[in-house]
């Protein structure tokens, strides 16, 4: 209750202080204001009132680089809640791209968020942006994320957001990584759909690490829906409990088996 009524308090007058700046045209103090107001919103996790806000703002020239970083910034968080995750991205690389190099701390927070758009979007991000300098330690948690989405490992997910749980959870990602797990066994399944012509429903649970009571059926349930939505080319044997490809490669026809020997 007491928080209740300090976050009331501050609000009511950093609204008070915003609508002060709109009459007299302080266009800098517009932006400053809006910023903790957007900011406060998001500290309680009231996303759809900072959206509404920030909506509603007038659009005005900004007056100060920082400001803008952090609109950027609040933005990109909204949006990513909001699953407008192609705009998301867009906000927080202008963030990091227009950041000063001293300003590692917001740099970091920003490429956080920036690869979470890239994995919810089903991208895997450039191995750049977890090499850049100063910031390799911090970014860690998320490359060790993106590692396990790319190869579609379910059981290693969940063993890094186990091990790296306290940093999500200080980053305030947690809630946001958890939509990833479905994308993690879309593309496990993708893995072994290119991978074999025929495979069985139980050796495909085996290799995505799915672990259920009933764990035949919510595999075929999971499969059925990845071929509805078009995310493989195959089908499935019921009777026999057989997932059949129809996009199997030939590797031999490719640069791998070469590429596998070069040392």
């Amino acid at each position: 209750m007491f928080f209740r009524k300090c976050f009331t308090f501050i609000f009511r007058n950093l609204l008070e202080w915003y609508s002060v700046a709109a009459v007299n045209h302080d266009e800098l103090g517009q932006e400053t204001l809006l910023n903790l107001l957007l900011r406060n919103y998001l500290h309680y996790n009231l996303y759809e009132q900072a959206e509404k806000l920030r909506s509603k703002a007038p659009k005005i020239l900004t007056r100060s680089n920082k400001q803008t970083l952090r609109y950027l910034f609040y933005t990109g968080k909204i949006q990513t809640i909001r699953l407008a995750y192609t705009d998301a991205k867009e906000s927080f690389q202008q963030a990091v791209l227009r950041a000063p190099v001293a300003a590692r701390g917001f740099r970091i927070q920003c490429s956080k968020w920036a690869v979470l758009a890239h994995l919810l979007l089903g991208e895997i991000p450039e191995k750049t942006i977890f090499m850049q300098t100063g910031m390799k330690r911090a970014l860690r948690p998320y490359f060790e994320l993106t590692n396990a989405l790319r190869i579609g490992d379910l059981e290693l997910f969940c063993n890094v957001t186990e091990m790296f749980s306290g940093t999500f959870i200080s980053d305030r990602t947690k809630n946001v990584i958890v939509r990833l797990q479905h994308s993690v066994i879309r593309t496990g399944l993708c893995n072994s759909s290119i991978s074999y012509s025929l495979i069985s429903l139980a050796e495909v649970a085996d290799r995505l690490k799915l672990h259920s009571r009933n764990l035949l059926p919510d595999v075929e349930n999971i499969v059925s829906k990845a071929i509805h939505d078009g995310a493989i080319n195959a089908k499935i044997d019921h009777a026999n409990g057989w997932l059949i490809s129809k996009e199997t490669r030939d590797i031999y026809a490719t640069a791998e088996p070469q590429a596998a020997f070069q040392l």
